[in-house]
């Protein structure tokens, strides 16, 4: 059985998947994100890729990929779940990358995401609601990190979380698809299929 894939994307283990758009020539980057690079990994320059296709057939969106979009349908579809550190995470996807190591033979890439995480869950609305409203501040620039693509599970949606008088502070809610978790999509390609 063989996959249709989308022609110019990346693929990479475990279903991974990089799609475009992607810079045509590399991109050298300043400001929180060429920091966190440079801080990170060593590098300051890249081709970024707007979207990435998880094993779970969902396509994770990019700031990049969306930030220009001019229509009224723009996907807000850069919000990922994320599994670091033995802990469930969420942020927003800034953009996806290749990082490569060594030379000629030796030479080895990794796909990455530069992310900006969401902040820890209110713990007393976590508590009263028995563990189903996960209701964090957006931190923006803030908390900006790089992330092996592999920590990727699934696309969600952040929505804000509605104010009671007298709050200041704004949060947002977690919105899973429901039943994700429960299925395996093999074979699966979003605007595709199977070939034989």
């Amino acid at each position: 059985m063989q996959y249709v894939y989308e022609v110019y994307s990346s693929l990479w283990g475990y279903g991974y998947i990089l799609l475009r758009p992607r810079d045509r020539y590399l991109k050298t980057l300043d400001g929180a994100a060429g920091d966190i690079l440079l801080e990170s990994l060593g590098i300051s320059y890249m081709w970024r890729w707007g979207r990435l296709r998880l094993p779970t057939g969902q396509t994770a969106r990019s700031v990049y990929s969306e930030g220009n979009r001019k229509s009224v349908n723009k996907r807000n579809s850069c919000n990922v779940k994320m599994y670091i550190d033995g802990q469930f995470e969420f942020g927003e996807v800034q953009f996806y990358f290749l990082h490569v190591v060594g030379d000629g033979e030796d030479e080895t890439a990794s796909p990455y995401a530069l992310v900006s995480f969401y902040g820890r869950p209110d713990a007393d609305l976590l508590e009263d609601s028995y563990h189903t409203l996960w209701a964090c501040k957006y931190m923006g620039l803030a908390d900006l990190r790089v992330v092996k693509v592999a920590s990727l599970l699934s696309v969600v949606s952040m929505q804000p979380l509605p104010r009671l008088p007298g709050e200041t502070e704004e949060l947002w809610f977690v919105a899973e698809k429901s039943g994700l978790e429960d299925t395996e999509l093999t074979g699966y390609v979003e605007g595709g299929g199977l070939m034989d």
